[in-house]
């Protein structure tokens, strides 16, 4: 009997090419004692390898499709954390933080340094410069809009002070012309009588 596989099969399970997959001996090794029905005694590959061809039911394309339904799936699970991603993220900045103190002081020892490490370095050291302008003008802005923030506070704090006085100015002028009128309602009352 011979069997076929796809480039996809390998990938899946980590193998580089055919030669890797185990021999036959090496199978019929791993196969534990007692597979199958008790009254067999030891069921050999080629006895196995007949069983399952006469039970075959889906065909190559079929096999095929699961199998990428099963990478799909595997791809899907996310095997990464918010925590990881920042110790992975602290880990680089400590290695490149060591290798521009390495280089730094290579150089400054007259040591020779490799032209790539030198221009590793300047990049490293330009990023970490414009990191530095990024952080001074978020705080900058920071700084802005809590001033803002307080001039804004002390604005509508007047406001409302103004428009309290006048609304109080407002109520007692009503309350003056309420007076007023009900004094001229008493004294027609009283002219009256």
């Amino acid at each position: 009997m011979q069997y076929g596989t796809t480039r996809k099969f390998l990938e899946i399970f980590g193998l580089r090419n055919l030669k890797e997959l185990p021999s036959l001996t090496e199978i019929d090794q791993l196969i534990p004692e007692g597979i199958g029905d008790p009254e067999d005694e030891k069921q050999n590959l080629s006895d196995l390898t007949d069983e399952m061809s006469t039970a075959i039911t889906s065909t190559y394309s079929e096999g095929e499709t699961e199998l990428i339904q099963i990478t799909d799936q595997l791809s899907e699970i996310h095997t990464s954390s918010e925590f990881f991603e920042n110790e992975k993220k602290r880990e680089k900045e400590k290695r490149d933080r060591e290798r521009a103190e390495d280089i730094n002081e290579a150089l400054m020892l007259g040591t020779p340094v490799e032209d790539k490490d030198v221009t590793w370095l300047k990049r490293y050291e330009a990023k970490l410069a414009e990191l530095a302008m990024q952080a001074e003008e978020k705080a900058k802005a920071d700084l802005i809009a809590a001033e803002v923030g307080e001039t804004l506070v002390e604005v509508l704090v007047e406001t409302s002070a103004s428009i309290e006085e006048e609304k109080l100015e407002e109520i007692l002028e009503e309350s003056l012309e309420f007076e007023d009128s009900s004094k001229d309602h008493e004294d027609e009352g009283i002219a009256e009588f």
